[in-house]
């Protein structure tokens, strides 16, 4: 007969094996009164535990039971080792995602907001870092188990304040806002793997392509100490050591739970950057599956998912809470994630959602810092997530005059104002010098989340835009160094990071112009014949180009052209969406280049930058498997945008120029709803 009282008194650990799992632990605490309690519960491989006895229990005095006793005794233990009598954790978890630099509250940064009572929408300002600082130290203050999370693009396609400090000033600020761990994204390789070490590691910028961004490295303190949070790169392997370039995992403890995030990046990473060379990017389904199996033979009650992926949606999170019309690698990938994940937090579309698929809970907050999404967590340790919801909060900065009921303004954080102020003064001279004139701002065509045409939302890649028309007008008014001008000029739409606001009086300063184009590209010039490009011309509906981010049910991602050529597409659903090289959208009889119908065997001289020219990027692929010659034109698209704007003077400025592609519906020969401005 086994009999309790032996045990009083003493604290053990109790092991055993589990089929598959490894070890799984008990710390026991046993009273003088006859009641024990679970000190700690945990399920670790098997090799970490091999001093203690398996199959058998030990106390300070080094006794051992049999393993007929330990088999009664597991039963009876494991009921009270994270049952149901113990308090379940709440925890809350705050993430941003596609950050991108942008520090200062922008002015064009607004978003509708649905009023509760059924009237009108109100526009609220939204944005900048000393407001998300505000939201975080908030929210903190009222749930103390508060996680501040990332999903990638923190830098990368930035305003020239984050650019020009090498992503320095947006690490920091996320350091002072206690910014706990992040994915990667895309743009975190824009300046290549060497360079994103640096931003995790610390250490002085050396070799950076953009002379102004070298200067102003280490600028505050003359040291750069990286970041305080992990980045995390799961499915990133580094061809130098073969092991992923940073770690997969993170656990955070929070009172008595473990919570497990898995961090990664979209394994199509090399196709929207320039900087991917010497890194392979594995699948996200496989890599998540494997983590998550291990994340939970650790013993983490929760797993949550930080992935640089995401889709597309016809309504804002705001409004509705079903993921309506969800589209794009991100509903795949979900739905076929095991039940051991609890929360997906998506990224790089720059849509927000909201939804669970499967039992799982998924969200993306939009983009540039005007939203965070909030997951809330009851965990009961031992045993797991017991329940999960989330909501969408927008950032509302005090530019804002009034917000709706429900939603509050926000006051900026002052050590992280004090932060961006001073980038924002060494930086400002250079980012205020006027280059030339427009008479009306020059829009890219964005929707917000209710669907409307807005100065600055989620881009609409299905259109061209009149900022894209002046990037490719520019790009083909840029000489060449053989005097040869070219036939035609393309800018991919991911290319265009804002809209060229009008400032007073019409000027254009290098601030906003860097803001459209701040990756620096250098320009290629491509021969191709006519053939070659309509088939680049048909990849932007085929089937890589035709997943992400649709607007009414049309797919694609449309190359914006200069003003030489014009061309009639027609759409249907069946014919977008084709395997790659089988794609027949264009009216071969409706290309113009300079006015006069394309010949499919003549030779065309084509300029664009190096992100399509050389590596294909964005799936448009015709530039590298199709091409006759290549050629670096010794200038970079900012020289090009440069160069075109001082053309324009006070006096005769710059006119928004009309559309250059003309989309028709199959069935009825009307236009498509697609908006042109």
């Amino acid at each position: 007969m086994f009999h309790k009282r032996r045990w009083r008194g003493f604290q053990k650990t109790l092991v055993w094996r589990t089929q598959g799992l490894g070890a799984v632990v008990l710390r026991l605490s046993y009273s003088a009164n006859g009641s024990y309690s679970c000190l700690s519960r945990m399920r670790k491989p098997i090799h970490q535990f091999e001093s203690e006895p398996l199959l058998g229990y030990k106390t300070r005095i080094g006794r051992y039971v049999s393993i007929v006793v330990l088999a009664m005794l597991s039963v009876w233990l494991l009921q009270g080792c994270g049952s149901s009598h113990e308090a379940p954790v709440s925890v809350k978890i705050l993430a941003v995602n596609d950050f991108h630099g942008y520090l200062l509250p922008e002015k064009q940064l607004v978003m509708s907001l649905p009023d509760p009572d059924g009237g009108a929408d109100v526009r609220v300002n939204v944005g900048g870092a000393a407001y998300l600082a505000s939201l975080v130290r908030q929210t903190r203050a009222q749930s103390p188990n508060t996680l501040f999370v990332g999903v990638g693009d923190f830098v990368g396609g930035s305003p020239a304040l984050s650019t020009w400090t090498t992503g320095e000033a947006t690490i920091e600020a996320m350091n002072l806002i206690g910014l706990e761990v992040s994915a990667v994204g895309n743009h975190e390789f824009d300046r290549g793997k060497a360079e994103l070490k640096r931003l995790q590691n610390g250490g002085c910028a050396t070799g950076v392509p953009t002379s102004s961004a070298q200067e102003f490295s280490c600028a505050r303190t003359g040291a750069f100490e990286g970041a305080r949070f992990p980045y995390l790169a799961a499915n990133v392997i580094d061809h130098d050591t073969g092991k992923s370039l940073f770690p997969a995992t993170f656990v955070r403890r929070v009172g008595s739970v473990s919570i497990g995030f898995i961090g990664l990046t979209l394994r199509d990473t090399p196709q929207s950057t320039r900087g991917a060379q010497g890194l392979t990017f594995l699948d996200e389904v496989s890599t998540i599956r494997e983590h998550a199996a291990r994340l939970k033979q650790e013993g983490v009650e929760a797993v949550v998912v930080l992935l640089h992926e995401g889709g597309s949606t016809s309504t804002s999170s705001l409004r509705d809470q079903t993921c309506a019309d969800l589209a794009g690698p991100i509903k795949s990938i979900v739905s076929s994630l095991p039940p051991t994940v609890d929360v997906v937090l998506s990224a790089h579309t720059h849509f927000d959602y909201l939804c669970e698929i499967n039992g799982i809970l998924l969200s993306q907050a939009g983009s540039y810092g005007r939203m965070a999404t909030e997951i809330n967590l009851s965990i009961r340790p031992g045993r797991g997530v017991t329940s999960k919801s989330g909501k969408t909060v927008p950032i509302i900065n005090d530019l804002t005059a009034t917000a709706p009921k429900g939603y509050s303004i926000l006051s900026p954080d002052p050590q992280v104002s004090r932060l961006v102020e001073f980038y924002d003064q060494l930086t400002r001279p250079l980012r205020t010098r006027a280059l030339g004139f427009i008479n009306s701002n020059i829009l890219r065509t964005d929707i917000d989340g209710a669907g409307q045409v807005v100065s600055s939302g989620t881009r609409i890649d299905v259109a061209d835009h009149p900022i894209g028309r002046v990037f490719a007008d520019a790009l083909l008014a840029m000489p060449v160094p053989d005097g040869q001008t070219a036939d035609v000029a393309f800018i991919n739409p991911g290319g265009l990071r804002n809209y060229l606001p009008m400032l007073e009086g019409g000027k254009v300063d290098y601030e906003t112009l860097f803001g459209v184009a701040p990756f620096g590209d250098a320009l290629y010039r491509v021969e191709m014949t006519g053939e070659s490009l309509i088939r680049l011309l048909e990849q932007q509906w085929e089937a890589p180009n035709c997943t992400g981010k649709r607007y009414k049910g049309i797919c694609g991602r449309v190359l914006q052209p200069s003003n030489s050529l014009t061309y009639t597409w027609t759409f249907s659903p069946e014919g977008q969406g084709k395997a790659s090289g089988t794609g027949k959208m264009i009216d071969l009889d409706s290309v113009r280049i300079h006015g006069k119908p394309l010949v499919l065997d003549a030779i065309y001289k084509v300029v664009t930058v190096e992100f399509l020219a050389v590596y294909g990027g964005d799936y448009f692929t015709a530039f590298t498997n199709q091409r006759i010659s290549l050629q670096n034109i010794a200038a970079t698209d900012m020289d090009a945008l440069q160069a075109y704007l001082s053309r324009f003077t006070a006096n005769s400025p710059l006119t928004p120029p009309p559309s250059r592609i003309r989309c028709v519906e199959k069935v009825t020969g009307k236009a498509c709803e697609i908006p042109v401005l």
